[in-house]
């Protein structure tokens, strides 16, 4: 679905991204990992257009990405950024927002597009609070109204930088579950993941960068078979298999 095609990306005249190339399918949970600075916000943000690679290409469904038109890039692909101005505005009203690409300008709101917002709020645990401003809330009730702009938004590629932000356990948790939600509705799923234990136990495959480079790239159990975490992060990672399946534990 998406294919990324020996990228480069230059911050200024400072190289950050040379060469990279990988691809990401649809019905997948993808997680990409690594050090602060490493990369993975800028990769997102060239995935989601919001930046341009100084060489190569981006390709969606075989497309080049610079040459689909906005509006209807919104409503193949969404991206739920790690920072963003926090809007004074109703939940409800900023979550019906997503809805903007599938409307006309002069068009008001259709009953598909309330019951398309009804249900992301239903699913981001959001409709409790959905007349409360966004600027009473707290980082991590924020953070799922953002994940219930997306899920309205309804595109078939999902990008999230850190979508478990200032949640805690519980809501991290809440969170991995319904990004894999997400995906079984065979969309292609993105996310760029702080806690590696989360990303190890819920992703079906791994994307490990550092200094602008893809190190590693599999499913989670080749990704701790070949070391790629000891060298990146000086941890070494071990599997322990539970009644729940296998975790992870870093020493």
């Amino acid at each position: 679905m998406i294919k990324i095609d020996n990228i480069s990306f230059s911050y200024g005249k400072s190289p950050f991204i040379e060469g990279l190339s990988t691809e990401f399918k649809r019905g997948r949970l993808y997680g990409i990992i690594g050090p602060n600075g490493c990369g993975k916000s800028t990769l997102l943000k060239l995935m989601s257009g919001s930046l341009s690679p100084d060489n190569g290409k981006i390709l969606i469904g075989g497309r080049d990405l610079s040459d689909i038109p906005r509006k209807e890039l919104a409503k193949i692909s969404g991206i739920m950024p790690q920072m963003r101005p926090t809007p004074d505005m109703i939940v409800s009203d900023y979550v019906l927002c997503g809805r903007f690409p599938y409307r006309n300008d002069k068009e008001n709101c259709r009953s598909e597009d309330i019951r398309i917002t009804e249900k992301a709020l239903l699913l981001t645990d959001t409709a409790k609070f959905s007349k409360r401003r966004i600027t009473e809330l707290s980082g991590g009730e924020r953070q799922r109204v953002y994940l219930a702009l997306l899920l309205a938004q309804n595109t078939q590629i999902v990008l999230c930088d850190e979508p478990a932000t200032h949640l805690d356990v519980k809501g991290n948790l809440s969170i991995m579950k319904m990004l894999l939600d997400i995906k079984k509705q065979d969309k292609c799923v993105v996310a760029v993941l702080h806690d590696l234990t989360s990303a190890l136990r819920f992703c079906d495959e791994i994307i490990l960068m550092d200094k602008g480079n893809i190190i590693d790239t599999g499913s989670p159990e080749d990704i701790v078979k070949n070391k790629g975490l000891n060298r990146v992060f000086g941890v070494e990672c071990i599997p322990v298999t539970t009644e729940n399946g296998i975790n992870y534990v870093f020493i």
